[in-house]
């Protein structure tokens, strides 16, 4: 079993003891999104998952009353701003209650299914796999989907039972066990977590480039035609 904690903006990087986590803990999943908007911390937080030799995660919070493509947009956009890559862990898609979502919008239910669906299979189609985080009673809220159940699942299961309670009797690859401090690290409460093993994204590409990898080369060639294009009309 791997040992790991996922953080937020809630978790201030200067209230964390950095040498402590890495000698606690595999990985970090960090939160690179939150609907369309950037976590105001990911950048920090990556930098010293990064720093500490920890593999790394991201996660995005999905909000099921905005666009896909739009929150699809956003954290690529994160992605490309603290370089996410070929080798990190394959990214966890988090379903659940959204308190700032509009009034109809805020409780899991099965509306919010097209969206999900589409922007996990758009995160698959990028990083090679994607990982819905998702407990036993929102799943059923959300009408017990089973193109969830196609995908590795992260559980939320708070309990010092030896197994958590997954959707459908579903095996987990992770499990989100317990929020409470993790001394010497935190003595804040953080969000901890085990896995059974780390699943990566791959090295699919060409030239042994990730998917994401990819779209950023192809984006940057795009942007260096469009400019040299400019150039040269410029002087005709």
């Amino acid at each position: 079993m791997k040992r790991g904690v996922d953080i937020s903006h809630w978790q201030d990087p200067a209230r964390i003891d950095w040498p402590a986590l890495a000698d606690l803990c595999d990985f970090v999943v960090c939160r690179f999104t939150f609907g369309t908007k950037r976590d105001s911390r990911v950048e920090q937080h990556v930098e010293l998952v990064r720093r500490h030799a920890l593999s790394l995660g991201g996660y995005h919070f999905f909000r099921p009353h905005q666009p896909p493509q739009a929150q699809l947009e956003a954290f690529r956009a994160t992605d490309d701003a603290v370089g996410y890559d070929s080798g990190d862990l394959i990214p966890w898609l988090d379903l659940e209650r959204d308190p700032g979502a509009p009034p109809e919008w805020r409780d899991p239910s099965p509306k919010w299914g097209p969206n999900a669906h589409e922007l996990c299979d758009s995160l698959c189609a990028d990083y090679g796999e994607c990982m819905p985080y998702i407990n036993q009673s929102d799943f059923l809220a959300l009408g017990s989907p089973g193109w969830l159940l196609d995908h590795p699942i992260a559980v939320a299961s708070w309990t010092e039972r030896p197994e958590p309670t997954t959707p459908q009797g579903a095996e987990w690859i992770m499990w989100q066990r317990r929020v409470a401090p993790l001394p010497p690290a935190s003595t804040l409460p953080i969000d901890q977590d085990i896995a059974k093993h780390l699943i990566h994204v791959p090295h699919d590409g060409p030239l042994g480039m990730s998917r994401g990898e990819v779209r950023r080369v192809e984006g940057q060639i795009a942007t260096t035609l469009q400019q040299s294009y400019e150039s040269l009309k410029g002087k005709l």
